[in-house]
């Protein structure tokens, strides 16, 4: 039984993906920055183009400048129309501000069996019927609890696999009749699931369910991506801006440069500053609203990239065969407490998956997992440059050695368990393996062996405990 491989895959509001979703070939000719803040896009853009080693060209310049005036008269013209029409609910409000018709009711026209319920107002009539007297009826923020809480009264343990097009739970394929499933994050133990699916261009409804459940999934936010980020509003009225999201069973979190934001449903976002130099990483393996955390990369700037005696140092770790660098690390959103990982950038390049389709498991992505545990959160990584397998208790730093290979170790693999733990074993490590092919538990494992808990001060990265 394997577990969900992307279920963490998050878009990146690039601009590059920008200038693609939002291409205008009727784009008049150049006029240029028109006011202070088209000027401060301008130099943005720029900018993220530059670190890119990409050229902004004139044509692509003004080509976004002119999406972004579009937008600014879309903006208008909802808020407009919000203002005249007091008698709309704060959902319907959300979906018009979206540029999505906002029915007055939608309780005259019953849903089919099986159909998504897309709408505010289909959260609030599924919410008085399948929870009546739960909150105040017309409390945006109750009703959605209400539906949400509704369809996870069916938790029941569930094995998660990606799939091009939805994903794959217990074997049975997930996907959504309006639009393909881009990005999504489940829960392994009840079932729980929060998905985006694209519904335009530049446009995304998210949505949960629990792949037990009888119900049908229902719309908790609407996710809007333009060249200068993406902006999530919920059918609550919580709205957040950033330049990463990435769903969680729970609700979604948001990414900025220096700060990460938390939405859970029905509740206020709240926000956790970053470590500096660190951002949220464009892939995550792990599931996020279980565990608590997310995978951070470290920015590295165009001058370390270029320049040699950075090369120098990183060939000499290399050679020694030490990692000095803490590249990634894992960031628990609600204390701020970070673990940093003897992983080095320049060896978990390239693409996740290579040209003939099977897996590159020198990306990163095939490095770090992590997982909920009775015992507390904890990873799984490939450290030292692919020669260590450790585990670590997230929450308390606690380190175990689970393999070393002088060789290096190609990959392994996390099952989870019935006890609410995960099994884990080495199947194809280059060179033979050292491990039994059958997951063992983890738990065990640090039963069994001395954990090593790094001394306040001390590198993280040298602390794993031995075999």
């Amino acid at each position: 039984m394997s577990k969900g491989i992307l279920k963490g895959l998050v878009l990146v509001a690039g601009l590059a993906c920008a200038a693609a979703a939002f291409a205008d070939s009727t784009t008049p000719a150049a006029t240029g920055p028109q006011n202070a803040k088209e000027q401060q896009l301008v130099e943005h853009m720029q900018s993220a183009y530059r670190q890119r080693g990409l050229t902004l060209t004139p044509e692509r310049e003004e080509a976004l400048l002119q999406q972004y005036r579009q937008m600014q008269a879309r903006a208008a013209d909802a808020q407009a129309m919000s203002e005249v029409s007091g008698d709309l609910t704060p959902a319907q409000r959300v979906k018009l501000a979206m540029g999505l018709p906002a029915e007055q009711s939608a309780a005259t026209t019953p849903a089919p069996a099986g159909a998504v319920a897309t709408t505010g107002e289909a959260i609030t009539q599924a919410s008085e019927a399948e929870a009546p007297g739960a909150g105040a009826p017309g409390n945006p923020a109750d009703q959605l609890l209400a539906a949400v809480n509704a369809r996870h009264a069916q938790v029941a343990p569930t094995d998660f696999e990606w799939r091009p097009d939805g994903f794959v739970a217990d074997g049975k394929s997930v996907v959504d009749p309006e639009g393909r499933i881009v990005q999504w994050d489940g829960d392994g133990l009840s079932g729980d699931v929060t998905y985006l699916v694209q519904v335009a261009a530049g446009q995304f409804d998210v949505r949960f369910t629990n792949t037990h459940s009888s119900l049908p999934p229902i719309t908790v936010g609407t996710l809007y991506v333009d060249p200068a980020g993406q902006h999530f509003t919920s059918v609550d009225g919580q709205t957040v801006s950033g330049h990463i999201l990435i769903p969680t069973s729970k609700g979604i979190v948001m990414a900025r440069d220096t700060a990460i934001f938390d939405y859970e449903f029905g509740k206020p976002v709240v926000s956790q500053a970053l470590p500096p130099q660190y951002m949220v990483a464009s892939f995550q393996r792990g599931p996020v609203g279980t565990t608590n955390y997310v995978l951070l990369k470290r920015f590295i700037s165009q001058a370390e990239r270029h320049d040699p005696i950075e090369g120098v140092k990183g060939l000499f770790k290399i050679v020694r065969g030490k990692v000095t660098s803490n590249d990634f690390a894992l960031f628990n959103i609600k204390t701020g407490h970070a673990v940093f990982l003897a992983i080095d950038t320049p060896g978990t390049g390239g693409s996740i998956w290579n040209l003939d389709g099977r897996a590159n498991y020198q990306h990163y992505f095939w490095q770090i997992d992590w997982m909920p545990n009775p015992k507390g959160a904890t990873a799984v990584v490939l450290e030292n440059q692919f020669r260590d397998l450790n585990a670590i208790r997230l929450d308390s730093d606690e380190r175990i050695n689970v393999c070393h290979r002088a060789m290096g170790i190609e990959r392994f693999n996390v099952y989870p368990l019935a006890n609410g733990s995960f099994g884990i074993s080495d199947s194809g490590t280059k060179l033979g393996t050292t491990m039994q092919d059958e997951a063992v538990d983890i738990n065990t494992l640090f039963a069994n062996e001395e954990a090593v808990r790094p001394k306040s001060g001390a590198d993280t990265t040298a602390t794993t405990g031995s075999r």
